[in-house]
């Protein structure tokens, strides 16, 4: 025999033109699961970049927590802190007027924290940063308040600016500045910044000054946030306000929760691997005949080894560039069409993401490839060649001798033949059956929490409906206030009257009341815990018993301290804010138990405390009502800028000797009339009432009430709802193209390993229509073995499964996805009962073509004479 270097390429073309069919299948079926995971993986990131950057543009900057008021130590202590990626100074230099009233704040910020942590807010920049202390850079709308529509880099602005200082009167009144810039955005716009030189001039020292700090780990939520910042600051002169960093909302809009995003992102990776690898394994295992007969004719190990890596990553890596190549080209054109019908871009070609997502495609390709090569290499060269031709391939043991039966003796050929073939395989048997019993149930978890964990069903518990007293109206009684006249807000009068508007379509209308104290200004040891500003509102609202329990053992079970007792026997109250500025943990907090606070009813500017009523309350309590799991509690404006008194009803009704009850919020669901309709009315109405409120009090711009519709709600957060949707049924789309995938190449693989076993029953007498019907009741095993464990096993674990996302995911709703799992079993039973007639047919011309070498003749029963 010649050199065996010179019959690679015969070698490799050998085993290429062996079973042709099944390598395109294997290809088509790599191509289309790496096409649907980089379609997925792609539409994912691109929705949560944009996602984050509108979060961005919402909050103003980039910070997921900003600290007032900062001295050189927290500086010292937060730059040293391995928990905080950077931090970036801003500090308060005036602002500008008109009229005596503020209508824009002047601020500098290092060029640092301009570029990284405020610009990208901005949803468009032209110029630079002031250099000098006559420049400023001023946003387009602060520009138009001023009467500037066209502005100009370099133009000439005036205004009266004034220090923050008081008593620093240089350069101050009527200025000229030159625009260095301007910019647009989404937040607040009414900030002007300035140079370095200006603040020298104004005269403010470095510290204390305000921080805006990014951390390390860029998905912490609120909680997580405030428990590092809390070990780091104890000063109670400073205060921080918490917000959830972009990327951690952003996957929460995604999949409902950070921990689901990741297990959905793992399986979905951990199943492409072992589908993979499934597929790589079956190519070889089929081969190892071919390879024991190469041996034998004088290949060598080395040259199977080559063939057999060069075959594969040619089987794997061809297809997945394909695929690459192909999800690319319909996501540009995707956008093109989104652009041309005037719709948002639906991918962000971004060069960091795309080459991340294509590496971590290759790189979870060739994982799936280089460990089953490994494996059959080894075997390959493990495997004597004369064993090697008597191999087979599931066991991993030659074949064994078959004792002949005679035909005719069997009462029921295909039921004997079926469990035949399955009794050659026990292992690859019971492997498939647990391999496809995970993959149905993978399906089956996805749709399941992708209709449980639907971004809407987050608003599914408001009403339909909510009307309250705006916060402006409630500023406005306490500034206003007289003594001795009613100063009711929304009155019993206004809710009748509401209801008689709605009469034939409101239902389930729920008020709540409260009342709005004054306090002693020596509380601040009570409420010091607490970001008060000067809009903040402080209501004292009663929860019934059976809610207090709930909300004292959530305390409790996160192991915070509460007082139930006084809270539901005596005068006590629970503080609930979502502004907590220290963790409960802390002892700053914990002092404050049983401390008591005196409380009044809203007094006239300028009163005498001590000439009016009060009552003493005790702390029993606090309550950070912005943790993630929250008990859902109806609290006046959600205590977004509110700090809720929490008390009993008892406690309420003695309050209510000498307070003013006040209605806060009437909330109802509608129905008969549309919601157009119904929203028609409700405006009308509002306009009426707020009109009527302004001409009563002489007012301009404050609404007395507001109303938050549901549907408003949803549409504001349509575009989170819709990437949620999508990217969740994508995943269990894919889920569910290769478990059927897997399924096809589990039978297929069968009966491409017993073709030989094939024509020797024929040889025995076996006919075309007993070889089908014993195909089919194969199939038919795999799918009565794999329906029986959906129907008890996989149920329960659904149901297990759901229950612990919602511990995660407080708007989880389970449901079992029922049609999903009929579609499984109707789709496995088809291909059980359709697949074996293909196969059969395709196995019956081999067999003819091989039985007419040998000269045998087929009759029209198809048994062989």
């Amino acid at each position: 025999m010649q050199k065996n270097e010179e019959y690679d390429d015969l070698i490799d073309i050998a085993h290429k033109n062996k079973n042709k069919s099944y390598r395109r299948f294997l290809k088509g079926t790599i191509i289309v699961g790496v096409f649907l995971l980089t379609f997925l993986l792609k539409f994912s990131v691109s929705n949560v970049i944009s996602s984050e950057v509108r979060i961005v543009q919402e909050h103003g900057n980039t910070a997921e927590a900003k600290v007032e008021n900062a001295g050189a130590e927290i500086v010292s202590s937060l730059s040293s802190s391995f928990h905080i990626k950077k931090i970036g100074k801003i500090y308060d230099l005036g602002k500008f007027t008109d009229n005596e009233q503020v209508f824009a704040t002047c601020v500098f910020s290092d060029a640092e924290t301009f570029q990284n942590m405020i610009r990208p807010s901005f949803t468009s920049f032209r110029g630079a940063y002031p250099a000098d202390d006559k420049e400023i850079l001023l946003s387009v709308e602060t520009l138009r308040y001023m009467g500037i529509n066209h502005p100009e880099i370099g133009m000439p602005v005036s205004a009266d600016f004034y220090w923050n200082d008081l008593f620093r009167l240089q350069n101050t009144g009527e200025k000229t500045f030159t625009l260095s810039g301007y910019y647009d955005g989404m937040a607040d716009t009414s900030t002007v910044y300035m140079s370095e030189e200006a603040k020298t001039e104004s005269g403010i020292n470095d510290y204390p000054c305000a921080l805006l700090v990014e951390f390390a780990n860029p998905i912490l939520n609120t909680d997580e946030s405030r428990k590092i910042i809390s070990q780091m600051v104890s000063d109670k002169n400073v205060q921080v306000v918490y917000a959830e960093s972009p990327l951690y909302t952003s996957l929460v809009h995604l999949s409902g929760n950070v921990i689901l995003a990741f297990v959905s992102f793992f399986i979905m990776c951990s199943v492409m691997i072992f589908f993979i690898s499934q597929i790589i394994r079956a190519t070889y295992k089929e081969s190892i005949r071919f390879w024991g007969l190469m041996k034998i004719l004088g290949v060598t190990d080395k040259q199977i080894a080559s063939v057999i890596k060069k075959d594969e990553l040619n089987i794997c890596l061809w297809p997945v560039l394909l695929s690459e190549l192909s999800a690319y080209v319909i996501m540009f054109v995707s956008n093109r069409l989104a652009a041309h019908n005037h719709h948002a871009i639906l991918f962000i070609f971004d060069g960091k993401s795309d080459a991340l997502i294509c590496g971590f495609v290759f790189f979870t390709v060739l994982l799936s490839v280089i460990f089953p090569i490994s494996a059959a290499c080894k075997k390959v060269s493990s495997i004597p060649p004369l064993v090697s031709t008597s191999y087979y391939e599931n066991t991993g043991k030659t074949d064994k001798p078959v004792k002949l039966l005679k035909v005719q003796s069997i009462k029921n050929i295909p039921l004997h033949l079926s469990r035949m073939f399955l009794s050659k395989g026990k292992k690859t048997f019971i492997f498939s059956v647990i391999f496809l019993f995970l993959g149905c149930e993978t399906v089956l978890a996805a749709f399941s929490l992708a209709a449980g964990a639907d971004y809407e069903k987050a608003f599914s518990s408001l009403p339909d409906f909510r009307v309250n007293v705006s916060k402006n109206a409630c500023s406005n009684m306490r500034e206003n206030l007289s003594e001795g006249k009613e100063n009711r807000l929304f009155s019993a009068a206004m809710v009748n009257d509401l209801s008689e508007k709605l009469h034939d379509s409101i239902r389930n209308i729920s008020c709540i009341k409260g009342y709005f104290p004054s306090l002693d200004t020596d509380q601040n040891s009570v409420f010091g815990t607490i970001n008060l500003k000067n809009d903040t509102q402080i209501i004292v609202q009663p929860l019934d018993h059976s809610t207090l329990r709930n909300l004292c053992s959530y305390e409790k079970n996160a192991g915070r301290k509460i007082n139930e007792k006084d809270l539901l026997e005596h005068h006590g109250a629970v503080i609930v804010s979502k502004n907590m500025l220290y963790s409960n943990f802390d002892p700053a907090v914990s002092s404050n138990m049983g401390r008591t606070f005196t409380v009044y009813d809203t007094l006239p500017y300028g009163a005498e405390p001590e000439e009016y009523q009060s009552a003493q309350l005790s702390v029993c309590g606090y309550a950070e009502a912005a943790d993630k799991n929250f008990p859902e509690i109806p609290f006046a404006w959600d205590c977004e800028n509110v700090v809720i008194l929490a008390v009993s009803p008892d406690t309420y009704h003695w309050l209510g000797s000498f307070m003013q009850e006040q209605t806060i919020s009437v909330s109802f669901n509608t129905v008969n009339h549309p919601e157009d309709k119904t929203k028609e009315i409700l405006d009308k109405w509002l306009k009426d009432e707020n009109y009527q409120y302004e001409i009563q009090k002489g007012l301009s711009n404050i609404d007395l009430l507001e109303c938050i519709a549901k549907t408003d709600l949803i549409a504001e957060n349509q575009n989170y709802i819709m990437v949620s949707r999508i990217t969740m049924t994508g995943i269990s789309v894919l889920f569910f193209l290769l478990g059927i995938i897997v399924f096809l190449n589990t039978l297929l693989t069968e009966y491409i390993r017993d073709r030989q076993e094939h024509i020797l029953l024929r040889y025995l007498g076996v006919t075309h229509k007993e070889m089908i019907k014993a195909f089919v009741m194969e199939g038919l095993i795999y799918f009565a073995i794999l329906a029986s464990l959906l129907s008890t096993v996989g149920i329960y674990l659904i149901f297990f499964i759901g229950k612990l996302v919602k511990k995660e995911i407080p708007y989880f709703e389970f449901a079992f996805p029922a049609h999903i799992f009929l579609l499984l079993l109707a789709v496995f039973f088809t291909i059980s009962v359709l697949l074996p007639p293909v196969i059969s047919q395709i196995s019956c011309k081999i067999t003819r073509n091989y039985l007419s070498e040998t000269h045998f003749f087929i009759d029209k029963t198809g048994r062989m004479e």
